[in-house]
């Protein structure tokens, strides 16, 4: 399933597909001055093998960010992209359908630099960093951006929602958010009202 830029095509008595999936960013990005994280970026995509007559206009296109929670680190995500690549791969979309996934290491997770100043982690900072991520290297334009916040990382989502929305009229590039994927890691705990794994919400199917 998985390469780097190879194509694949599946053939059907009526069409075949031109199909990729490529890993595009795999190493440290410079967000913000003196902001490192580290970032994976992974696409699949799929379309008609024969384009005669096919309106581009008609391709959907998809970005998913991936949040990781407190002390986690982006490799939690791989089975789940995995198993979305394998959905586009597989499915019939019209005339197409491209999935950008991105995913990343807080500052001090995983694979990014830790800082020294404490306020470097705080969640303005964090929010900051998923604007610049937004805004300078995510291709949002013509693309429904949906964003996946395990654990804490909700909490940071929010706040970059509310922030958008205060500074829509200033920003000079406002990115329109079309969804939120909610992943809870919640423990048996009977001390903490999370008997039976959490809130009902987080038992909900991924969708």
């Amino acid at each position: 399933l998985y390469t780097k830029g190879r194509f694949f095509r599946r053939g059907s008595r009526s069409q075949s597909y031109n199909m990729s999936v490529q890993e595009l960013v795999a190493g440290l990005i410079e967000v913000r001055s003196g902001r490192f994280l580290f970032c994976r970026h992974r696409t699949v995509s799929s379309s008609l093998a024969d384009s005669r007559g096919r309106d581009d206009n008609l391709k959907v296109n998809f970005v998913l960010v991936c949040l990781h929670g407190t002390a986690a680190n982006h490799q939690q995500f791989l089975p789940f992209v995995s198993a979305l690549e394998e959905l586009v791969l597989s499915a019939n979309y019209g005339s197409g359908i491209t999935l950008d996934c991105w995913m990343y290491d807080a500052v001090g997770c995983g694979g990014s630099p830790a800082l020294d100043d404490a306020d470097a982690y705080s969640d303005a900072e964090q929010i900051e960093d998923l604007m610049a991520l937004l805004q300078n290297q995510v291709q949002t334009e013509n693309s429904r951006i949906f964003l996946l916040g395990h654990s804490y990382a909700p909490n940071w989502i929010y706040k970059f929602i509310l922030q958008q929305k205060d500074l829509m009229t200033s920003l000079s590039k406002p990115v329109d958010i079309a969804g939120l994927i909610i992943v809870c890691s919640g423990l048996h705990n009977e001390q903490l009202q999370m008997k039976k794994g959490g809130p009902t919400l987080f038992k909900a199917p991924l969708w």
